[in-house]
């Protein structure tokens, strides 16, 4: 089987979040990153050791590696391959980060290394599928995987009631990734650095957040709508956002004619039918799910929603490894969100499989919520441009009920700088002449030569924190520096970002 492009990318997208969040939710070092990637290397061969057929899995796993250094080549895998058919090893052992992951777990009273178990099954399943037949024999060796460390967490007295799902650590993840500098601007008087992020929040030496707007995305209970606010202040921090012109001019169009369709009800006139749900289309990093929390709380105030409280997920989030399995899994996420908007980002990733993917069966109980609950559910699908177009169109009741599209262009240089300065702004950094037309440059640069993997606002985000350990080096070394020293970001400092 061929793999086409939008299967690479799905694949190499899933195995980056699955090592990231690992690294950077769990403070993994850079050497247990190999261990880790080694690991899921061992985790996949086994899991095809005794598969007739393994071209199309060695296809699917060299794409991975296309993307990443230290590549296996095709004749090293089957070579490997070959070994574990010889010796019939189907379980890899345990290797020494997940057992460090388990004492971090007791020491913080987390449960971490458990959500680990559940991105490895979910990453298996999506490999033993590459050939859309997902055997019986791979879900047992897959299960038999996670039963392992399973009782390894069980044997450690790990909690499984308070275990982060996926689309939990993706949402920390993402509040450190994108929020953190779409939200509006400080306030004077706000705290900042007096109150930093626990441990648990935020990778070792993250800029703090503002611990106001955390609280304000992450409610303890995210099926608790979030206080409502006036129309008024929910605006006004949407256009607080940088850029997202065109955006924000749809979104007043939206109010409007939902304040029109108001009236006309009070003067008996007909009104006719309207869809609320909405499709979010562009590049990552664009502020689409900072924009979704705000749109949700817009409804909210407008009377269309009873409670705006915004859930998140995606195809992890709502699709299971077996029959009647994801039906279930989507509904409970679902029920999350009644009242509010559910968010679903990557949304192409249900479709496009075969016939035996399960991400037909999250769509078609999707489809019956949103006409169940047609006046306390909102449905916002999320992804790249043309995915999100060939994702609508496979389905009639998809097109049917997604008429609206926002489309979120890409940062340019001068909207990549004011993302910067508010980053700046929020930890109390500041820029030397220099050092800002330096930046400028460099941002500049960086939008005028992107590519595919541009990340916009998280690709200034990585700078932010890159510029931080450099200046950071800096200081440490001088005998006693002064607050401007602690303050300033200098020429030297953003030229060595290119060293």
């Amino acid at each position: 089987m061929e793999l086409n492009q939008i299967e690479r990318c799905l694949l190499h997208e899933s195995y980056a979040k699955a090592v990231l969040n690992v690294l950077a939710v769990l403070e993994r070092t850079e050497e247990e990153a190999k261990e880790i990637d080694t690991y899921f290397r061992r985790c996949v061969l086994n899991l095809w050791a005794k598969h007739p057929d393994n071209r199309q899995y060695l296809d699917a796993f060299n794409t991975i590696y296309t993307k990443v250094p230290d590549p296996y080549t095709q004749t090293k895998l089957t070579a490997a391959l070959e070994q574990y058919r010889r010796q019939n090893l189907l379980l890899p052992g345990v290797p020494e980060f997940f057992k460090q992951m388990i004492a971090d777990d007791q020491k913080n009273h987390t449960a971490f290394s458990r959500a680990f178990i559940r991105k490895q099954e979910e990453l298996l399943r999506q490999y033993a599928s590459i050939d859309g037949d997902f055997t019986m024999e791979e879900a047992k060796r897959i299960t038999q995987y996670g039963s392992r460390m399973e009782k390894l967490c069980d044997q450690a007295g790990i909690p499984s009631t308070a275990v982060p799902t996926v689309d939990e650590i993706q949402r920390r993840m993402r509040r450190l990734a994108d929020d953190f500098f779409f939200v509006s601007p400080q306030k004077s008087g706000e705290p900042t650095l007096e109150h930093p992020p626990k441990a648990a929040d935020a990778p070792k030496d993250a800029p703090a957040e503002d611990p106001t707007a955390a609280a304000a995305e992450q409610p303890k209970d995210e099926t608790d709508a979030p206080k409502a606010r006036p129309l008024e202040e929910v605006l006004a921090e949407m256009d607080a956002l940088v850029g997202m012109d065109a955006i924000k001019a749809d979104v007043r169009s939206l109010i409007n004619l939902v304040k029109v369709r108001k009236l006309r009800k009070e003067h008996n006139l007909p009104v006719p039918p309207m869809s609320f749900h909405l499709v979010f289309t562009g590049n990552p990093g664009t502020g689409k799910t900072t924009l979704a929390r705000l749109i949700a709380e817009i409804y909210c105030a407008l009377g269309i929603l009873p409670k705006g409280q915004l859930v998140e997920t995606d195809r992890s989030g709502l699709v299971a490894g077996y029959i009647g399995q994801t039906a279930l899994k989507t509904k409970e996420v679902i029920d999350r969100a009644i009242g509010g908007v559910l968010f679903i980002d990557e949304a192409y990733a249900l479709a496009g499989g075969s016939n035996e993917d399960f991400g037909q069966e999250a769509i078609d109980t999707l489809l019956k919520a949103m006409e169940d609950h047609r006046e306390e559910l909102v449905v916002i699908v999320a992804g790249y441009d043309g995915l999100m177009q060939d994702f609508i169109d496979s389905n009639p009741g998809l097109r049917s009920r997604f008429s609206k599209y926002f489309h979120f262009d890409d940062y340019d240089g001068e909207e990549l700088f004011a993302i910067f300065s508010r980053l700046c702004e929020k930890n109390q950094y500041q820029l030397t002449e220099d050092a800002k037309s330096a930046i400028k440059l460099h941002l500049t640069k960086l939008y005028e030569t992107r590519d595919q993997n541009f990340g916009n606002g998280r690709d200034v985000r990585n700078l932010f924190e890159k510029l931080v350990n450099i200046q950071a080096n800096r200081v440490a070394a001088l005998e006693a520096p002064t607050t401007d020293d602690l303050l300033l970001f200098t020429k030297e400092d953003v030229e060595a970002l290119s060293a």
